[in-house]
């Protein structure tokens, strides 16, 4: 395994897609610690007292806070036994990493997830998610030359669309064994 002391799988994907549920229930089911990057991210938010949007612009200005969530993000990678929950994760952490998950959704079904964890519109939802992720691209790409809508990092790639929480995080789960028992009999090749 990759970290110090254990197994790294670091998650990625889009809001919405159930990255952060399925990152959660591995955590769990593996019996790993869970880190997640946009818990920091708020976190920092709230201390600046700047709803996301806003701090998502200072971020564009400066490193100082993406430079922080990194450190960390790496910090706890080093350490080993994690699941690491970033959009930038897996570019991040790709050496410490073991397995890189991607999970995703189309659009829709993206925006109609979020609109349902609070009070907005799948409409406004729609327009909140999309000025975000374009403000995100742009400052990955810029700062770090990581273009996050690539996907051939990824050792899994799981679509959640169509399918309920439960068998997302199965088919997930399922893939994670897989793979490491993958990675476990190439190394006694």
């Amino acid at each position: 395994m990759s970290g110090a002391h254990g197994l790294v799988i670091a998650f990625g994907g889009p809001h919405g897609a159930g990255k952060s549920t399925c990152a959660k229930a591995v955590a769990h089911t593996f019996k790993l610690k869970y880190v997640s990057a946009g818990d920091l991210f708020r976190k920092a938010a709230r201390k600046k007292h700047m709803p996301l949007t806003k701090f998502n612009k200072l971020c564009s200005r400066t490193k100082l806070y993406d430079r922080m969530i990194n450190e960390e993000t790496r910090r706890q990678a080093a350490i080993g036994g994690v699941v690491i929950d970033s959009q930038l994760g897996p570019w991040l952490i790709k050496d410490l990493a073991d397995v890189k998950v991607l999970v995703t959704a189309s659009a829709d079904t993206r925006y109609a997830r979020l609109a349902s964890r609070g009070s907005a519109s799948p409409l406004q939802q729609k327009a909140e998610t999309v000025s975000q992720e374009k403000l995100q691209r742009e400052r990955f790409k810029k700062k770090y030359g990581i273009d996050i809508e690539k996907t051939d990092i990824y050792n899994i790639k799981i679509d959640s669309a169509g399918q309920t929480t439960s068998e997302t995080i199965k088919m997930v789960t399922a893939a994670i064994k897989n793979h490491l028992s993958k990675m476990e009999a190439s190394q006694f090749s």
